[in-house]
């Protein structure tokens, strides 16, 4: 979703993509904690990341600004396409998806979560469908998360662009908060498909993909 984000967004005409926020405070908390994710990241070249930065939280939060206001920026001048911004922390975000996708709220909660670190999120975990139906017929709304990364690239041999991150943000920039109002009311479960899920890993990529499955979505993770 970050190296090849172009070649995604305009290799459909028509797409849904999907934009996950939470507290950074949060997310880095779980970044750390994540099977040595933080270190990782810091050890990887990625686009927007150099080689050596996301060591802090002020590194990793500097770069998932500047990829909210790039994927910002590149949905807006494809108008066949339509961005979903949402809080996974935020208790409307159940209602505001079942709206948006005709599924029922509760499907909504937190899914892969270590409580342990979050005791906030505690009580609000759901189970994970296996097997899931698709309740529109054969149609393409495969959900794709960063599992599929690898396909993705094998298919895209284009290089990504040299880009450099915002150097410093304040928490109270726009781009640490999803905005609600982007979507019409009139397209409310009449998004368009496929439905792509453009957020960085511990942005409950497991929980939206149970949400779907939930709904009776084909959804790949």
């Amino acid at each position: 979703q970050i190296e090849y984000l172009e070649n995604i967004v305009l290799g459909v005409k028509k797409a849904t993509f999907l934009l996950p926020f939470r507290n950074m405070d949060n997310w880095y908390k779980s970044v750390r904690e994540w099977h040595m994710m933080k270190m990782r990241l810091a050890r990887s070249n990625i686009t927007g990341l150099p080689q050596g930065k996301g060591k802090t939280l002020k590194e990793l939060s500097d770069w998932f600004c500047w990829h909210v206001e790039r994927v910002r920026d590149i949905v807006k001048r494809n108008p066949g396409h339509v961005l979903v911004e949402y809080d996974i922390e935020d208790p409307s975000t159940g209602d505001f998806m079942g709206e948006l996708f005709g599924i029922d709220s509760n499907c909504w909660g937190q899914a892969n979560t270590n409580t342990q670190l979050h005791p906030e999120l505690n009580g609000t975990s759901i189970s994970i469908p296996w097997v899931v139906k698709n309740r529109r017929g054969p149609r393409n709304e495969v959900l794709f998360t960063e599992s599929n990364e690898k396909e993705i690239n094998n298919e895209i041999k284009t290089n990504a662009p040299t880009l450099t991150p915002t150097q410093s943000l304040d928490y109270s920039d726009s781009c640490f908060r999803a905005r609600s109002d982007t979507i019409p009311t009139s397209l409310y479960n009449k998004l368009p498909r496929p439905i792509i899920n453009l957020g960085f890993p511990k942005m409950g990529t497991t929980s939206i993909h149970a949400f779907f499955g939930c709904g009776n979505y084909s959804s790949m993770h």
